[in-house]
């Protein structure tokens, strides 16, 4: 979501921000609906998955760095990918034959 242009979340104070995990985390607001938008680039490391590493994965399509939040929480900043590559590896598998086995029958 972090990554999307036009994703965004309105708090009830009319605050913006990026994702509604970070609603009232300090410093990750983006701005609030009298003033718009600001500049959030380096707050939320926008384009932090543009590294050799991440580009070459077959799990950028859906990855894009993985979730900032996780990252916050996890080591109390988001200056770097999320990556999930071992968990990825680990259940696609699992999740294609279970998406085969539960998908709708036709006729």
């Amino acid at each position: 979501m972090v990554e999307f242009l036009d994703d965004t979340v309105i708090n009830y104070d009319g605050s913006i921000w990026k994702c509604p995990a970070f609603i009232g985390w300090e410093g990750l607001v983006v701005g609030d609906l009298k003033s718009g938008l600001g500049d959030y680039r380096s707050s939320h490391n926008l384009d932090v998955w543009k590294k050799e590493e991440c580009l070459d994965c077959a799990y950028l399509p859906f990855c894009f760095g993985g979730c900032r939040f996780l990252k916050l929480l996890r080591d109390g900043r988001i200056d770097d990918v999320d990556c999930r590559k071992a968990y990825f590896d680990a259940t696609l598998g699992e999740f294609i034959r279970q998406d085969l086995r539960l998908r709708p029958k036709k006729g």
